[in-house]
């Protein structure tokens, strides 16, 4: 089935569930889940890029719980073989964590903390990291503020990229020449204010490739989109592409698929996973009036409200999406060919 045409750069948001994905055909059964409470407090999930483990975010207990692929199928099991917890994280409110190209390290945001965090695998089986971080940077000077999500940046992950909510600022942080697992104390660039486009950044994303940047705006109900530039800040200073139409409910968390193609994005004041398509031409930067998908992700008996109860994570892997939250628990829907990106 044919995409929706293309728009100059936005997005309204439907009045209704689509009950036919138009051009994104996904499994509404899910092919692995672990019910609500299983994974604690969900509030953001990431694949490695092999799809051999995933990290799930549990904000309550205040770690990160790692859950290791079973064979061939897609199935993570119904307990983690291990976790990033501890003294020696000093967490407070983890928010977000990623995963590097090369699956060898997590970067784990910190809320309440205003810390950012990279820790290193030290075990294949079972998967294991280490439980001291190998780099922690918070303080003034490092700018991150509220900080609700962190992403290494595509295509070389020489920055990390961090989103503060309260500051309505992105913060760009580049690697130190004193090793891989070390960048700079103090900001290489930052994004900000209404006038770059962005209202209390809830969570980011990016494209494989690296050539383009998206934003939840938590306040706006949006999603801005940034092309990659060689000006002053790594992307922007202004959006190519506005998605949403203020119609998201609180969009908290953002997935580029595979080939770049599709952007899922949830609503945790919403019921709502949300995927819009990235079109051809005009510098990639056009994307579909309307959405591909529309899934209810939230339990019937759930009314979300105050900004909380819908999907929090969100992440792709080769020919699958799944999404986490606190009232759903973890869902992973595999994707039929027309809709499975091929690897990077």
């Amino acid at each position: 089935m044919d995409s929706p045409p293309p728009v100059g750069g936005s997005a309204t948001a439907p009045q209704e569930l689509l009950d036919e994905p138009r051009g994104f055909p996904l499994d509404p059964r899910p092919a692995w889940s672990l019910p609500p409470g299983a994974a604690g407090r969900a509030e953001n999930l990431a694949f490695a890029p092999d799809a051999s483990f995933l990290a799930v975010v549990d904000t309550d207990a205040e770690r990160v719980a790692i859950y290791e692929r079973r064979g061939d199928a897609l199935d993570y099991g119904d307990a983690p073989v291990g976790w990033i917890e501890g003294p020696l994280a000093e967490w407070r409110y983890p928010h977000d964590v990623d995963v590097s190209s090369d699956g060898r390290r997590l970067v784990v945001a910190h809320r309440l903390g205003r810390s950012v965090q990279v820790f290193r695998r030290i075990g294949d089986t079972p998967v294991r990291f280490a439980r001291e971080p190998a780099w922690t940077l918070k303080g003034r000077a490092s700018g991150l503020g509220y900080c609700d999500g962190a992403r290494l940046v595509p295509p070389h992950e020489d920055l990390i990229a961090t989103a503060n909510l309260a500051e309505h600022r992105i913060t760009f942080l580049r690697r130190s020449a004193l090793g891989r697992d070390r960048w700079r104390r103090r900001p290489h660039a930052t994004l900000e204010g209404e006038a770059s486009g962005l209202s209390h950044p809830d969570g980011l994303a990016f494209s494989p490739s690296g050539d383009a940047m998206a934003v939840a705006n938590h306040a706006a109900g949006t999603v801005t989109v940034y092309a990659r530039s060689e000006g002053d800040t790594p992307y922007g200073p202004r959006p190519v592409a506005t998605l949403g139409d203020g119609a998201l409910a609180c969009p908290h968390s953002l997935a580029f698929s595979r080939d770049g193609a599709h952007l899922a994005v949830t609503e945790a004041g919403g019921r709502f996973l949300t995927v819009f398509h990235r079109a051809s031409g005009a510098g990639g930067h056009e994307w579909s009036r309307e959405p591909v998908l529309r899934l209810d992700a939230t339990p019937a008996h759930v009314r979300p409200a105050d900004q909380e109860g819908g999907p929090k994570g969100v992440a792709f892997g080769d020919g699958f999406l799944a999404y986490c939250s606190p009232e759903a628990g973890v869902r992973l829907h595999r994707l039929t060919a027309a809709a499975s990106a091929s690897r990077p």
